[in-house]
């Protein structure tokens, strides 16, 4: 039988797509990028990307063992959909990343026309193009290495090609995504409050809503969604900081910052609005 909680993280999953779909339609309606930051967009790809390398360590999770000897644990409904889940998250950001890539050098252009916009010239912004796409086909290059030369750890924890690479990310690489994640809604916010002038924003107020409240819903239930290893359970206190939240509490975290961002984007929109130099049909797409 089915848990009301894989229910509603199933139901998460079309829901994630749903909050996408009206900023994509917009930028496909508009074919500009004002007022979306390049570098933001490309960190919240870059932080769905991680996710996907932490779910698929954990979903490769070796057996649990009891009393010396190994125990079978293959994956269960709720892994196959937190694996979903963090996929999807990862696809929408994608199609994000390469809409604003595709579209952010026309954006540009255009308001390269106004003297008294504080916008980058068309060189600048294809350098950053550039670069924003080397950093995520370099990260993604070597999250996939790495997937295909670690050996599938099927009788021990300690195959150190796999507890190497699953410490690396915990230690070093996701609380550099967490602080990636917040500083592209503070780049996007800045962004968001230098309006070009004669060109209304190409951020969508619905979509920025959906988005706030479906990343609300993931922080929320994720802790509940997924069950840590056996194998990693301590008795003292520190297991909460050792194992738990490098393997579950840092995605709740980035998701949780993505709500609360996408809610002050959606405010800082909104207040640019109400300062009267756009207009307000023009904000809500």
């Amino acid at each position: 039988m089915v848990a009301s909680l894989d229910v509603f993280s199933i139901v998460l999953i079309p829901l994630t797509i749903l909050s996408y779909l009206p900023q994509w339609d917009k930028l496909l309606t508009s074919r500009t990028t004002t007022e979306i930051s390049l570098p933001a967009t490309l960190l919240l790809a870059l932080s769905a990307q991680a996710q996907i390398v932490t779910m698929y360590y954990l979903f490769l999770c070796p057996p649990s063992k009891q009393y010396g000897s190994i125990i079978s644990n293959p994956p269960t409904l709720r892994d196959w959909v937190n694996l979903a889940q963090v996929l999807v998250q990862w696809g929408c950001s994608l199609v994000q990343f390469i809409l604003v890539l595709t579209f952010a050098s026309r954006s540009d252009s255009t308001n390269n026309r106004h003297p008294d916009s504080a916008t980058p010239s068309p060189t600048a912004t294809k350098s950053s193009a550039r670069i924003s796409l080397a950093l995520i086909l370099l990260h993604a290059g070597f999250s996939i290495a790495w997937a295909y030369i670690m050996p599938i750890p099927t009788t021990d924890w300690l195959d150190l090609a796999f507890v190497f690479t699953l410490v690396l990310n915990n230690i070093c690489i996701n609380p550099l995504i967490t602080a990636a994640t917040a500083t592209s809604f503070i780049l996007q916010i800045r962004k968001t409050k230098k309006p070009s002038p004669g060109n209304p924003t190409s951020l969508n107020s619905t979509s920025l809503t959906l988005q706030a409240l479906t990343f609300l819903a993931l922080a929320v239930s994720w802790p509940a969604r997924f069950t840590m290893p056996r194998d990693l359970w301590y008795e003292d206190g520190l297991w909460v900081v050792k194992e738990w939240y490098p393997h579950v509490g840092w995605v709740a975290v980035n998701n949780g910052i993505v709500a609360v961002g996408e809610y002050l984007v959606l405010h800082a929109v909104e207040g640019a609005g109400g300062g009267g130099s756009r207009e307000s049909q023009a904000l809500l797409g």
